[in-house]
């Protein structure tokens, strides 16, 4: 599905929305329109960063594992990378003080899982703007990276084993494709070439 809000293009693909609409069904505790709305509210912050920055974005895809919002992020420099990678994180962390229930424990999670540094994700675009210019960056993101990606799957194992529950179990092939994705790369820095 395709549509366009002002000058931004929007594209929804089959895959994201039939998996939206499956963990929708199989949700038993109600917390997975709380983690859509906070998904739109952690893009609504990145949103804004860009805007304030003068590079609207240009198009928007979800896609089955992510959201690539496609803005001229690259030509900012690397301190407002930053800024626009902790756009979405610093909204969720605000609607997490802000709001209680399901909706504030949403933004919670969205948030710190968000914050890993794991490749296209916000917390490795901040990493990689930390480091800019540093002697051997991409090393470095590279071994942070797949340690937080090994940290998580032995957590995400742990809690499943113990607690017998199988759904954190798609948090973990989600893990694993970034990392792969992370080791198909070009280059170390996941916003160059404007997507964030």
């Amino acid at each position: 599905m395709n549509f366009t809000v002002g000058r931004c293009r929007f594209s929804i693909s089959p895959l994201f929305s039939a998996m939206a609409a499956l963990l929708l069904l199989i949700d038993t505790t109600g917390m997975m329109p709380a983690l859509l709305g906070a998904m739109l509210l952690h893009e609504a912050g990145h949103f804004c960063v860009m805007l304030a920055f003068g590079c609207p974005p240009a198009a928007v895809r979800l896609h089955l594992f992510e959201v690539a919002i496609n803005a001229p992020v690259a030509s900012l420099s690397p301190f407002r990378q930053g800024l626009v990678a902790a756009g979405g994180l610093l909204v969720n962390t605000a609607a997490a003080c802000v709001c209680t229930g399901r909706f504030g424990t949403a933004n919670w999670l969205l948030a710190v899982a968000n914050g890993l540094p794991l490749y296209s994700l916000d917390g490795y675009q901040l990493l990689a703007a930390v480091l800019f210019g540093a002697k051997r960056r991409c090393l470095i993101l590279a071994i942070v990276s797949t340690t937080a990606a090994v940290c998580m799957a032995g957590a995400i194992g742990l809690y499943c084993w113990r607690f017998h529950d199988p759904l954190p179990l798609l948090y973990l092939i989600y893990l694993v494709l970034l990392v792969l994705r992370g080791k198909k790369a070009k280059n170390c820095l996941a916003s160059a070439g404007g997507m964030v």
